[in-house]
């Protein structure tokens, strides 16, 4: 009743053997299967060959027999399957995380696939994996026999046991094509209908390998006719063999195309094909390359779903985040806003009212995120997953997203293209969950929102949106599977690296090799060894299907440590082709005008001169030009408008520190981008310390230092907290995004800092004999400071110092900083990133001079020295300080050993020492006329909030 035919591989689904098929069809009563593998192109070809056949799959065939035999089932896929494993594995496993019941059941379900693939029964599971037996018992015992929930290998083991004989049968005929092999599953539905006598026929490629005789064999055993007197003698087609190794995946591709390309000549470009051994990771990048220098691949043109912004929707849709505050509504904001098309510009705006705000200005948006939050709250923990599918279908259908779509689309308004797209996206998971839905293809057993989103999720990143139709002429695609298909001349294969082919196998699930050794049956199993064969047969049908083969491998970028090719190829690379950027770049043919223009940026970039450069390229080589050199030059008549004869001493500090970072705060006001506050905002925290010691010294402003502890009477730590306490409310006020604990840490943290501190001041003056009748003269004295320029216009510098001490010898000034800052008289005063001590005291020498002070009675208005107290360390007086001598040093800082800065203060001194009123005048001119990248130091690059867009130098910052 049946029988196996050798036949050439030209032959395989071939037109005119489909032909004589659906002659046969028409003479019988019943229907015709004609069978072919699930896995490439077999079906499609074969469907737009000869129309009017059933072309069906394995599977297909065991549906047909259960639904003809009257057994009742309900059809579920791997992921169903999975989930009922998670079920049974809850009920018997407890106090497991959610992840590894999910990895428990999906290990359990492969083993059970893989125990059926190997053609076996739960009886005959291997010794070494007995304690699973209990769960696939009860898996079959309440699921497959119960509930009648089949799934792929049990459908087609339950068609065989259905029992229907060649009279009941309602085939004809079954047609098996395109297979090297067969697995002990499908040879045991084969033996079934030898037994059933049903009519068969089995072609196998005529390929004298061991894969092919083997499974000839084993049909044979079976009971069928094996035609070993008609076997037509193979000859071979093959005339040319080629080899070529790429330094990476981009450069075989490149390397491929263009070649293709150069040998076409008159030919079209179906004479050639490709075979890709990985296609998972070529297809995106050959197909991206094809269109760049256009040398098309006869595919149709798709867009995969998971690339539309409609996927990141969903995925949010199904997070169910906590929503606490505006921050976790930002990345639907970003998503709906995205799917809304607005303007980048636009959204900008109300992104950012909405950050100040909480407020939304789209009302149509305003809705959608209001349906969000509607279906969110609405979402269940636990479901059926049918329940899932129809609670987020109704959700769609009601969705106003698609209206909004349809608008744009309807007035061919900007991005009506891409809103097309979007809609098609949204349609499609719609009809995907309804199909589903009717199909009733899912589970009635509750399973977790996290799985359900996961597998959903991971079923429609499989769909494609079709993009456009394949051009008339170009290179088709092939697997090893189908690549007999091919009747082309030349045939490319890419990716032929050792590991890629032959590809490493191993069993499903918990399985492997050695529990087999055991077991026996009469169909071979699908070992590493078994597979091996398989690969060696598909790798020898290429010798008869192309005239030339070309081969190719990436070897990478280290020829002292090449990656290897595969083995097939270890005899044909004694003379082998580099495919690389270099070689490709080098070669003068090109194919577009894109390409050319690219070739000539490479030869300009390696320092060829180029005659007839493109003149993108030349405006291009002018800007990077412009980057390297880091200048930023002021045209005059924006200079003249940004001139000021009025700035801030803070103001030339910053831009000695980097005149970069310095307009782009200052002139562009570029601020940091808003996001959610994790930390207290640092400017707050300094405004407020500034604020907590004016206020606490406030009333003692001319009480002498060695009277303060009476006068504040033993309650200045009271004091200090009940100012600290106010302060602080101001800064939870602002920072209502940042968790209260963390808050509360950095409360205590400053209070420790605020009790240091006042201790530090009690050792330092209060309790310093030699500061006895020194007292506090000035808090937040606002200063100004007049030089005359070369030009004998007059600058004015503003500032304001933080306190001011004085006594008989003079006065003493102090700026409080939250961290530590040095006060460096060699390097940062000469270039002016330190310049507020220095000029506060030549300013309040000249205010005294001048007298603004008169009423006051100070025996000498002269500097005595000053500097810097630190918050972090309030003890230290080394390098943050200066003194006039060191008398006055050991008055201020007893301590001998302290490195503190020793220099002459007057303001005549400090003028001709460092040459201020030039420095001055230098950094003045350059606030508004030079904006380069200059920082002063690496440190100054340090928290840089601009660093993705400054090109500074590594030599830069370290000079």
């Amino acid at each position: 009743m049946g029988e196996v035919i050798f036949s050439n591989f030209q032959d395989t689904a071939s037109k005119h053997r489909l032909n004589e098929w659906f002659i046969r069809q028409s003479e019988e009563q019943k229907p015709i299967y004609y069978i072919l593998p699930s896995k490439g192109k077999w079906l499609l070809t074969a469907r737009q060959l000869k129309p009017g056949i059933q072309y069906k799959t394995f599977d297909d065939l065991a549906e047909s027999l259960l639904k003809s035999a009257g057994v009742e089932f309900v059809r579920i896929s791997k992921e169903n399957r999975m989930h009922i494993f998670y079920e049974i594995l809850k009920k018997q496993v407890k106090n497991k995380s959610e992840k590894e019941y999910l990895l428990k059941a999906e290990a359990f379900a492969e083993s059970y696939g893989q125990l059926k693939q190997l053609g076996l029964t739960v009886e005959e599971t291997p010794e070494q994996l007995a304690e699973l037996k209990e769960v696939f018992y009860q898996y079959e015992n309440e699921y497959r026999d119960k509930k009648r929930l089949f799934d792929s290998e049990n459908r087609i083991q339950m068609a065989a046991a259905a029992g229907l004989k060649g009279d009941s049968f309602p085939l004809s005929h079954v047609v098996i094509d395109g297979y090297m092999e067969f697995g002990p599953i499908q040879y045991q539905f084969i033996e079934y209908l030898i037994r059933a006598s049903v009519p068969c026929t089995i072609y196998l490629p005529a390929l004298d390998m061991p894969i092919i005789r083997e499974t000839a064999a084993v049909l044979k055993r079976l009971g069928l006719k094996v035609r070993e007197d008609s076997i037509p003698q193979l000859v071979q087609v093959c005339q040319t063999t080629t080899v070529a190794g790429a330094t990476t995946m981009e450069e075989e591709i490149y390397g491929v195309l263009e070649s293709i390309a150069q040998l076409k000549g008159e030919e079209e470009y179906r004479q050639f094909g490709i075979v890709l051994t990985n296609e998972r990771a070529y297809l995106p990048e050959l197909e991206r390359i094809s269109e760049k220098i256009q040398v098309p691949i006869k595919r149709s043109k798709k867009k995969p779903l998971a690339e539309t912004s409609f996927m990141p929707f969903l995925q949010l849709l199904l997070d169910k985040p906590e929503i606490q505050t505006k921050w976790d509504l930002l990345p639907f904001i970003d998503t709906v806003a995205k799917l809304y098309f607005l303007f980048p510009n636009e959204f900008n705006e109300i992104k950012q009212l909405f950050i100040q705000s909480g407020e939304w200005e789209q009302e149509e948006i305003a809705s959608i995120l209001q349906q969000i939050g509607q279906f969110q709250a609405g979402l269940p923990e636990e479901a059926a997953t049918l329940d899932y599918q129809k609670y987020l279908l109704h959700f769609l259908e009601e969705l106003q997203l698609p209206a909004i779509w349809k608008k744009l689309i309807k007035a061919r308004m900007a991005g009506f293209s891409e809103a097309a797209l979007e809609w098609r996206a949204c349609q499609q998971v719609k009809q995907f969950l309804s199909t589903a839905i009717e199909a009733k293809y899912s589970v009635e057993m509750p399973i977790r929102l996290e799985t359900f989103r996961n597998l959903l999720l991971n079923r429609l990143e499989e769909v494609e949106l079709y993009i456009d139709r394949a051009p008339t002429d170009g290179i088709t695609l092939y697997s090893f599977q189908d690549v007999s298909l091919f009747k082309g001349k030349h045939l490319f294969v890419l990716g032929l690296n050792e590991g890629e082919f032959p590809k490493q196998t191993s069993l499903k699930g918990y399985f492997q090799e050695r529990y087999l050794d055991h077991i026996l049956s009469p169909f071979p199993f699908p070992t590493e060894a078994y597979y091996r064969k398989k690969d060696d047969a598909l790798f020898a049908q290429l010798n008869e299907i192309a005239e030339n083969l070309s081969f190719s491998y990436v070897k990478g970028m280290n020829p002292n440590q090449p990656l290897l090719p595969s083995k097939y190829l270890m005899e044909l690379t004694d003379q082998i082709t580099t495919y690389s950027t270099i070689s490709r770049f080098t070669d003068d043919t090109f194919l577009t005008k894109d390409e050319y223009e690219e070739k000539l940026a490479f030869h300009s970039g390696i320092g060829r001169q180029v005659t007839k450069a493109a003149p993108l390229l030349e405006k291009y080589q002018k800007n990077l030009d412009h980057l390297q050199s880091g200048k930023e030059m002021i045209p005059k008549k924006w200079a003249d408008k940004l001139a000021s004869n009025r700035t801030s001493i803070t103001k030339l500090e910053s831009y000695a520190a980097c005149s970069f970072k310095f307009a782009m705060e200052k002139w562009l006001k570029v601020k940091e981008p808003l996001e959610k506050q994790t930390r207290i905002d640092p400017i707050e925290t300094g405004n407020m310390l500034h604020r907590i010691i004016e206020t606490f010294y406030k009333e003692a402003i001319g009480v002498p230092f060695s009277q303060l502890h009476s006068f504040f009477q033993g309650m200045e730590e009271k004091k200090l907290r009940e100012i600290f306490e106010t302060e602080w409310e101001t800064i939870e006020r602002n920072h209502l995004e940042i968790p209260k604990y963390t808050l509360d840490l950095e409360k205590a943290e400053w209070w420790k800092k605020l009790r240091r501190w006042l201790a530090a001041e009690k050792m330092c003056f209060w309790h310093n004999e030699e500061l006895a009748d020194m007292s506090i003269f000035r808090l937040e004295e606002p200063v100004e400071l007049t030089f005359e320029l070369e030009n004998h216009e007059l600058l004015t510098l503003t500032g304001t110092i933080d306190r001011i001490d004085i006594d008989e010898n003079g006065f003493v000034i102090y700026d409080y900083k939250s961290s530590n800052k040095g006060l460096d008289f060699k390097t940062e005063v000469p270039c002016g990133l330190v310049m507020q001590i220095p000029l506060y005291m030549i300013a309040l020498e000249h205010e005294f001079k001048e007298g603004k002070y008169q009423h006051h009675r100070i025996p000498i208005g002269e500097a005595v020295g000053g500097g810097y107290i630190s918050i972090k360390e309030p003890n230290q007086r080394k390098r943050n300080t200066v003194w006039r001598d060191e008398e006055q040093k050991l008055r201020f800082a007893p301590n001998k050993r302290a490195k503190a800065n020793i220099t002459p203060l007057d303001s005549h001194s400090l003028k001709e020492d460092y040459k201020i009123p030039e420095l001055i005048e230098k950094l003045w001119y350059g606030t508004y006329t030079d904006f380069s990248v200059r920082p002063f130091s690496k440190s100054s690059c340090t928290y840089c909030q601009f660093k993705s867009v400054c090109r500074v130098t590594k030599e830069q910052q370290d000079s």
